[in-house]
This record gives C-alpha cells, sequence and structure tokens, in this order.
C-alpha cells in the first residue's frame, strides 16, 4: 500500500512540473484525486506484459507519468503479467483469453498497450474475445517479427532493433581471441526464432570460432555444461526466465557464476543488469517508452490509429559494463565512439576536481590580494611623495595658467575686433572689450544667450541654424548678421567660428572673431543700385534709338523706297541696264528697311511692350529660328497674366542673350525655351544640346552676357543658374520671386546696408 501511494505521489509530482508546457492544463484536470463535476471522461489503458519479472516492467512507472502529463483528463492503467513462455501450451493461452475476456467485459478500454511480441500476438489472436475495436499501440517489438504480418489497421506502434550482430562484433572486438560461442537459450517458440537470428549473425564469424549451442538445459546442467568450456570462449545469454517457476537455483544465479568463468553477454536488454554481463548492442529503452507514450496520448486524444503511422528506433549501440571491462582487463580505447559505459567510478581527480580547484582558485586569490596590497602600499608612498613635488609643480602651473590667462585677456581687449567665447552647451562664456564697447552693455548681460537679443530680428533664425549645426558638427563656420550698436543703429558683422579642443583632443567649445563690414556693404549697395541705373539707362537709351530707327530712318528709307519704285516704272523697258541697276537700288533699300525694323526690335520690341512677354518670346523664337535655321521649341506652363514691366523686359533680355549665346557659341541645331509659374514666382528655362562650356572656365564673351544676365534678375529680386557641361549642351533658368510683383521697386529700394532700430 505504501508503494502505491508513493507511485501516485509520483506521477502526480511529475505531471504538476510537466503542467507549464500544457496548453491550459490545471493541476485539478488531470490530478488522479480531482472530483470535479465537470472533469472529462476517466481513460482506460490495458498494458500486457511478456514476463513479470523482467527489467522492462521498471519502465511502466515512466510511462505512466509521460501519458498522465500530455493526456487530456485522468488516466487509469490496468497491468497483466502473461508468463508468455506457457504460450507453448495452446490450452493456456486459450483459457488466458477466456479470463481476460471475462475481466473485461465490463470495462470500457481506450487504448491496449503490448511489450514485445509474444502478447502481441496473442493480443491479435483474441482482441475479438478479450477486447473488441479497441485500438493496439505496441512498443519492444523487433520489426523482423512483423515485416511478413499484415497488421489491422487500428494497430500502431514502434519497433525496436534487437542487435544480435552487433552483440558479437562487441565481442569479437573486445575478445579478439576467442575461439569458442556459446548461446544458452530455452525451447519456446519466440527462443527459437531468436536462436535461428543469431546463427544467421554468426554466419560473419563463423571462420573465427566455432559455435555451441545449450538449449533446453535446466539451469543446474547449464553450469556443469559451461564449466566444461575450453578456454578463450565467451558465453551469450538468450534464455528468458519464467516468473512463476523459482527454484533454488535459478537462471539468474546461473548468471552470476557464469559471468565468473567466462564473459558474458546478453541479446535483450533486459538482462545483464546487475549479474555480470558485459552486456551487448541495444536500442535505448528510454526512447521506446517516450515514444509509445506519444502514441497513446494521441489515441486518447481522439485521434484515430489508422492515420498514425508505425515509427521506428534511431538504431543500436554498444552498452557495456565499466565493472566487467576492469574485471576482464579490457581497455575503453577498443569502444567504438558514442558507446555507452555503465556504472564507471569517478577518478580522484574527477571526484575531488572542484574542490581541488576551489582550493587553488583561493590561494591565487590571496596572493593576489597580498600582491595588490603591496602594490598599492607603494603606489601609496610614491604618490605622496609625488604630492608633495606635485603642489610645488601645481602652484607653479596655476601661476603660469593665470598669467597666460591674463595674457589673452589683454590681447584680447586691445584687438580691434570682436571676440566671443562659447562652452560644450553653445552658450557663450567669454566677450572681449571690443564687443562690449560696440554694443554698450556689461558681460553679465551679453555672455549666455543675451548677445542675441541684439541681433536683427530677420537674421536671427538663420544665424541660430549656421551656428547650431556648425556646432553640432565640430566645423568652422561663417555667416553675417546685423547686430545692434549702443547707438541703436543695426550694423554688419562678419563672424567667423572655429571649434577649440584640448591637447587630448577633448572638445572644449567654440572662439569666433567679428569684424564690422557694414562700409563694404553701403558700398556694394551702392555699385547694385549704380548697375541697375545703368541698366535702367541702358534700356531706355535703346528705346530712344529704337523710336528713331523706326519713326525717322525707317520712314524716310521707305519714301526712298517708293521713289526707286516709281522710277523704275517709268523708265522704258527698253533701258534694260538702267531698270536693273534701279532695281538693284530698290532691293538694296528694302533689305535695309528689313535690317532697320529687325535691329529696332533688338533694341526694344514693341511686341512686349504692347501684347506681352509670351508673345515677344514667340516672335524672337520664330526670328532667331528662321534668320539661323535652329530649330528652337517654346512651352508656355500657366503664365497668362500680364506681367510688370520690368520683369517681362528682364526675362526677355535674359532670353535674347542665352539665345544669341547658342548661336554664337553653342553650334546647336535644336533648343527649348520653358516660360513657367508656380506659388514661388515665374521661371524662364533655356536648354540647349550644343558643345556646352565649363562655368568655371574664364570665357570674356559668354562672361560678360552672363554677368549682365545676373545683374538684370537681381534688380527684380531674381537669380540665375547655370548648368553646363562638355559636349552635352547648356541650360540657363532665371527665376523671379513672387515679391517683384507686388513691388516692382523692390530692386531700387532694397538697401544692404544698416540703418535705425
Amino acid at each position: 500500500m505504501h508503494a502505491f501511494v508513493v507511485s501516485i505521489a509520483s506521477v502526480a509530482l511529475a505531471a504538476w512540473l510537466l503542467a507549464p508546457s500544457l496548453k491550459g492544463f490545471a493541476f485539478f484536470e488531470f490530478c488522479p484525486f480531482s472530483f470535479a463535476a465537470d472533469s472529462p471522461r476517466q481513460k482506460e489503458v490495458l498494458v500486457l506484459f511478456s514476463f513479470s519479472d523482467q527489467p522492462l516492467g521498471n519502465t511502466l512507472e515512466s510511462f505512466k507519468a509521460a501519458v498522465r502529463a500530455h493526456a487530456q483528463g485522468p488516466v487509469n492503467f490496468q497491468v497483466e503479467y502473461l508468463e508468455s513462455q506457457r504460450f507453448e501450451d495452446p490450452a493456456y493461452e486459450q483459457r488466458l483469453s477466456e479470463a481476460f475476456g471475462y475481466i473485461y467485459a465490463s470495462k470500457k478500454l481506450d487504448v491496449v498497450l503490448v511489450q514485445s511480441f509474444p502478447p502481441l500476438r496473442f493480443a491479435l489472436a483474441h482482441r475479438d474475445e478479450m477486447f473488441p475495436g479497441v485500438p493496439i499501440v505496441f512498443n519492444f517489438v523487433d520489426a523482423r517479427r512483423i515485416q511478413d504480418q499484415q497488421l489491422p489497421r487500428d494497430v500502431t506502434g514502434d519497433t525496436v532493433t534487437i542487435d544480435v550482430r552487433g552483440s558479437l562484433e562487441l565481442a569479437f572486438r573486445l575478445h579478439p581471441d576467442t575461439k569458442n560461442v556459446v548461446v544458452v537459450t530455452g525451447t519456446t517458440a519466440s527462443e527459437r526464432y531468436w536462436l535461428k537470428v543469431f546463427h544467421e549473425a554468426f554466419l560473419k564469424f563463423q571462420n573465427k570460432s566455432e559455435l555451441i549451442d545449450l538449449v533446453g538445459f535446466p539451469t543446474d546442467q547449464i553450469m556443469t555444461q559451461v564449466s566444461r568450456l575450453p578456454p578463450h570462449t565467451v558465453d551469450f545469454i538468450q534464455m528468458t526466465p519464467r516468473s512463476s517457476a523459482q527454484p533454488v537455483f535459478g537462471l539468474f544465479e546461473a548468471m552470476t557464476l557464469i559471468s565468473q568463468r567466462v564473459p558474458m553477454y546478453c541479446i535483450y536488454s533486459s538482462y545483464c543488469v546487475d549479474d555480470g554481463g558485459i552486456r551487448g548492442s541495444y536500442a535505448d529503452p528510454r526512447e521506446q517508452t517516450v515514444k509509445a507514450a506519444d502514441l497513446v496520448v494521441r489515441l486518447l486524444s481522439g485521434e484515430s490509429a489508422e492515420k498514425i503511422p508505425m515509427v521506428h528506433d534511431s538504431g543500436a549501440r554498444a552498452v557495456v559494463d565499466w565493472r566487467q571491462l576492469r574485471r576482464w582487463n579490457i581497455p575503453e580505447s577498443v569502444l567504438h565512439a558514442g558507446s555507452i559505459i555503465l556504472y564507471r567510478e569517478l577518478t580522484p581527480w574527477e571526484r575531488y576536481r572542484k574542490y581541488f580547484l576551489g582550493g587553488v582558485a583561493v590561494l591565487v586569490l590571496q596572493a593576489l590580494l597580498i600582491i595588490g596590497l603591496l602594490k598599492q602600499r607603494a603606489n601609496r608612498r610614491a604618490v605622496e611623495r609625488s604630492l608633495v613635488a606635485g603642489n610645488r609643480e601645481l602652484k607653479k602651473s596655476e601661476a603660469s595658467l593665470r598669467e597666460s590667462e591674463q595674457r589673452f585677456r589683454r590681447v584680447a581687449d586691445t584687438a580691434p575686433v570682436l571676440i566671443w567665447m562659447s562652452g560644450t552647451d553653445k552658450l557663450f562664456t567669454f566677450l572681449n572689450q571690443g564687443w562690449l564697447k560696440f554694443t554698450g552693455r556689461s558681460m553679465e548681460d551679453e555672455i549666455g544667450e543675451g548677445w542675441v537679443s541684439r541681433m536683427h530680428p530677420d537674421d536671427l533664425q538663420r544665424c541660430l541654424a549656421i551656428y547650431s549645426t556648425s556646432f553640432d558638427a565640430r566645423a568652422e563656420f561663417e555667416m553675417e548678421y546685423r547686430l545692434s550698436r549702443f547707438d541703436g543703429e543695426y550694423r554688419w558683422l562678419a563672424d567667423h567660428g572655429v571649434p577649440r579642443f584640448e591637447s587630448d583632443g577633448a572638445f572644449c567649445g567654440y572662439i569666433g572673431i567679428c569684424v564690422d563690414i557694414t562700409e563694404r556693404k553701403l558700398s556694394e549697395a551702392s555699385l547694385q543700385s549704380l548697375s541697375g541705373r545703368l541698366i535702367r539707362a541702358q534700356e531706355e537709351e535703346r528705346a530712344r534709338i529704337a523710336r528713331e530707327l523706326h519713326d525717322d530712318f525707317s520712314q524716310r528709307m521707305a519714301l526712298q523706297g517708293i521713289g526707286l519704285g516709281q522710277l523704275w516704272k517709268r523708265l522704258p523697258e527698253s533701258e534694260v541696264e538702267e531698270r536693273e541697276r534701279v532695281w538693284k537700288m530698290l532691293k538694296s533699300s528694302q533689305d535695309m528697311t528689313d535690317d532697320m525694323h529687325s535691329l529696332s526690335h533688338q533694341l526694344h520690341s514693341s511686341k512686349l511692350e504692347h501684347v506681352g512677354l509670351v508673345a515677344a518670346l514667340e516672335g524672337l523664337r520664330r526670328e532667331i529660328g528662321e534668320k539661323y535655321r535652329i530649330d528652337i521649341q517654346f512651352t508656355n506652363c500657366e503664365v497668362t497674366a500680364k506681367l510688370p514691366k520690368d520683369v517681362a523686359l528682364c526675362l526677355f533680355r535674359v532670353a535674347q542673350e542665352a539665345l544669341g549665346n547658342v548661336v554664337k557659341h553653342s553650334q546647336a541645331k535644336r533648343a527649348n525655351i520653358e516660360l513657367g509659374a508656380n506659388e514661388n514666382g515665374i521661371s524662364l528655362r533655356i536648354k540647349d544640346e550644343g558643345k556646352g562650356f565649363d562655368p568655371h572656365d574664364s570665357n570674356l564673351d559668354a562672361g560678360i552676357g552672363l554677368v549682365g544676365m545676373t545683374e538684370r534678375l537681381r534688380l527684380v529680386a531674381g537669380r540665375l543658374s547655370i548648368r553646363s557641361e562638355l559636349m552635352r549642351g547648356t541650360e540657363i533658368v532665371a527665376e523671379v520671386p513672387l515679391s517683384a510683383f507686388t513691388n516692382e521697386k523692390h530692386a531700387s529700394t532694397h538697401v544692404a546696408g544698416g540703418g535705425k532700430s
């Protein structure tokens, strides 16, 4: 009773430990003592063993624990030991099936597990009498026993390899001088089958040794036969003990005595456990138990046995008893890699290695601590000595540092520039006297971010962005901005900042120098204003000359042409030479009139003034294209409104100059003009497919034209961009912002200098 309670407790504990790996199972759901009203139906599993005292029965508890841990709901087990040696008597087998039929007639079995082949044959032969329709799972059955049988569809299981040849090879490997091999077996059908298998496996070794069969001898006579065996003999036990027959001198006692006389091996892994056998080549019984439990759980969960294929073991490997190796003086080196050695005694090093290593570690640690303490004491004395000398050096260094700082301040304060310094937090930490005199404020007002309040609002965001970006990248920068002077006037400053680093490479901030460039800005503004006035004067002069050509010279030439025409008509036809001379003069006069018209349009386009930029550009395209045989395409993208006079004239002159460069320099036969508008302003794009040029190369002819276009665009706050590559053409883009549309005088009123705040 005590053993039963311990077994049940072990199974419950194993199930509880495995519960976290299950999906949603609580302990009470599979505990055998759960009495919940809504618990699932208890499953019933019948286990049939061949022999009651074989070690295979020791796997039962492992099998039950594995099934109960993974099955959904409680599982009850019924275990029967068949004494299958008695199956030689057909009457015994029949009476046994009748008894099982009576016992399990009232029980609803879910699965029958059969271990080894004799119970499987018995279960298949009498299942209709004992448990009809119940699926059967088998294990520990050699594949050769069922390879020629057609198993029912609801029977599945896993096969094991009883490696007779492997056991023989192991024996000959460990005992290469073997002359005789003795096999001890019984007379049952199963024992006769395996004796036949043994004979087939021995054919490989028949040239090395002689095979001796001891079949059906009582255990006391077996010892007599073994005692007569010659030297160099190994013994194989293939006999199955009978649990109901327990004489004074049984099989296991005989095996113990045999192993003392000759090396003993066992065909089945069930024996040679502690009876002196060296063992043999076996499959892993734990693997068989796990596979069988998995198959049973799948059937209990409702899966059909027809859909569960049979599984096979992963093969056998040598299993030997270390104690017997020592006894027969067999070195471990002769074993194959991967062999399992049982009961090996640990060497003193293996047994006490942890303690030895721990002691050595403690001694090493103590030695290191002692060395460290001695070194620390020596270092402390050295530090004490160096501190005394260091204090003197420190005082000298501090004095030198103060003197150096004073020199720097004197230089900074007397320099005719504004000097600033910042720390690693981007805030100003120092400003020289030149800066403070310029702003008329104290150091406390300016350091940190105080200096920012003196910057012109239009320059603030741009300059702070440049400063912050350069600071983060530790890069040198230059920028221009307006700063309020002590009298309130904004002055232009050119600020040049560089990063500062310590001798060890550590970043410590920035230093910068500012120079007042207001006078330069005013000069640039004056030059730009003068340039604008010159361009406007040029346009006025062009317009005046164009009017003179159109209103005076063109009219006079027209009158002259009319007179020549009338003269040609009055001359008699007989005056051939005179008529031809007058006709040539008339044609020359007409050509001069056309050239004057063309020159007048180039100097001042009447179309631009009367019908707008789009029509003027179209006329310019047609005129140059026809005259110089260039395919010029003009595209107008959403430009319909009348443009301001200055903007239209600027863009027309840019197009005129760009197309003139195409004619004179690019040698292109194709060009494009694109006029477009968007939310930012208006743009003009002229692109050709000519030979191109290097924009950085010095070229007087092209350079003057580009400068003129740039100056014209500057008057309307526009900008010019040029992209050109040798032999890949040139693209000129003129862009005018919206401000030029709302204020035509923007360029003339824009001043680059300062003013009162």
